[in-house]
């Protein structure tokens, strides 16, 4: 699965789901390791698509999105799960896996954030507090300096 593995994960997602509704029109081995194949894309050009098994970073694509450039999209995902449909369900039970450990590790997550807040000292919570609202989005600052009624005084 290193094709897979060198597209972004919203390209290995979205080629998955390709995969699993049909956009894979049709697909040849041209000669060891380096198919080619057509897969409908979401405005509903086909797209072509060539997988080079051997050399990964030749894969090619002629969409907008790789078109010129050394990049997996998900065009070639979703062909390359069509030709390795074992590899698809590895990659969908892995995906399943760690979607599972993250809402496992989310479930307590507030309980962990109040009991180490609450271990910090004054200057402590003072400095990270300072942090957070100094180094997050801007949003952030501004909410908190209007919610506090902070003047500029």
């Amino acid at each position: 699965m290193r094709l897979v593995n060198l597209a972004s994960s919203d390209s290995a997602w979205r080629g998955y789901e390709y995969y699993k509704n049909g956009k894979v029109l049709s697909y040849e081995l041209v000669e060891e390791g380096i198919y080619t194949g057509k897969v409908k894309g979401s405005d509903n050009a086909i797209y072509n698509v060539t997988l080079n098994l051997n050399k990964v970073r030749n894969t090619a694509c002629d969409c907008p999105f790789a078109n010129g450039r050394r990049v997996v999209c998900k065009h070639a995902v979703a062909l390359y799960f069509a030709i390795f449909p074992d590899d698809a369900k590895t990659y969908k039970t892995q995906i399943d896996k760690e979607q599972a450990e993250y809402e496992a590790w989310e479930e307590g997550l507030p309980d962990r954030v109040e009991a180490y807040v609450r271990k910090l000292s004054k200057k402590e919570l003072q400095d990270q507090l300072l942090d957070v609202l100094f180094t997050a989005e801007d949003w952030v600052l501004d909410r908190y300096i209007r919610h506090h009624d902070i003047d500029d005084e």
